[in-house]
């Protein structure tokens, strides 16, 4: 017959080992590692490189007037970049509340020049410079956690003209790099939040 006493040993020690595990997991459990945000958002000069964010993607703007022509006051436009791979993209510009009423134009930057290369306006002829600054990308990129893909509200700003927001996935990197894909749009602040 085994000895009482080991085994009353034996099965405290393993009845300890047990407390001693699950006291370790309840504090796993209740520690939270700290999480890496965006503290600002993102605001950077436009660029073909910055432009590939919003390529093939119609932004609305309101009153032409004060973008492009005093002719077109309180006209919306849409504004649409393709070709933003090339150093040089395009630009289509469409006033749908005016009859057959366009332009298209190659996009220079150093703010955004845009050079009309036709139009069906007769306030923007072919071969018109129309240099806007500021021309800047924004988002609102502040809170949005690091390495991590999410939908942010992005606009143009033409001037002192904001485009309607549009979502776009980006992603905010550990060294505060915003990226499109692969294309790094800007930076932004890195902060950390405790105990969320």
């Amino acid at each position: 017959m085994g000895n009482p006493n080991r085994s009353l040993s034996r099965f405290a020690a393993v009845t300890v080992a047990c407390a001693a595990v699950a006291l370790l997991t309840q504090c796993n459990k209740n520690t939270t590692a700290p999480r890496q945000i965006a503290t600002s958002n993102l605001s950077v000069a436009a660029n073909a490189n910055v432009l590939s964010a919003v390529n093939a993607t119609p932004l609305t703007f309101q009153n032409a007037g004060d973008v492009f022509d005093p002719g077109l006051a309180n006209q919306t436009f849409t504004l649409t970049f393709s070709n933003t791979s090339s150093g040089t993209p395009s630009a289509a510009i469409v006033f749908p509340n005016l009859t057959n009423s366009q332009f298209t134009a190659d996009v220079t930057f150093g703010s955004c020049i845009f050079t009309v290369k036709a139009s069906t306006t007769g306030f923007l002829t072919v071969g018109k410079q129309i240099k806007i600054d500021p021309c800047t990308l924004n988002a609102a990129t502040g809170g949005a956690t690091i390495n991590q893909t999410t939908n942010s509200n992005v606009s143009l700003l033409l001037g002192s003209k904001q485009s309607v927001v549009v979502p776009l996935p980006l992603t905010v990197h550990a060294d505060g790099t915003v990226t499109f894909g692969s294309n790094t749009l800007g930076t932004v602040n890195i902060g950390v939040v405790t105990g969320g």
